[in-house]
């Protein structure tokens, strides 16, 4: 499956800067196929690597996904 096409409706090497701000513009919801990684200024970059490998890991464990880094931070959930 082609998330890149399910999400944006565009191939991966096709997607811009400007298609991601306007996916973020509407509230998303993160699922087994779709994950949002924030970059934080004050948080070590090994430990926002370690993070990224992990869900690289998880997507490769099952049928795939696709991940945004650099997404906006959002509130965790309850």
């Amino acid at each position: 499956m082609d998330y890149a096409i399910s999400y944006f409706g565009k191939g991966l090497n096709e997607i811009s800067y400007q298609d991601v701000v306007n996916f973020f513009r509407n509230e998303q919801t993160e699922t087994d196929q779709i994950e949002f990684k924030s970059i934080s200024q004050t948080q070590n970059l090994d430990t926002q690597f370690n993070a990224i490998y992990k869900a690289i890991c998880a997507f490769l464990n099952s049928s795939g996904g696709l991940i945004i880094w650099g997404s906006p931070k959002g509130e965790k959930a309850n």
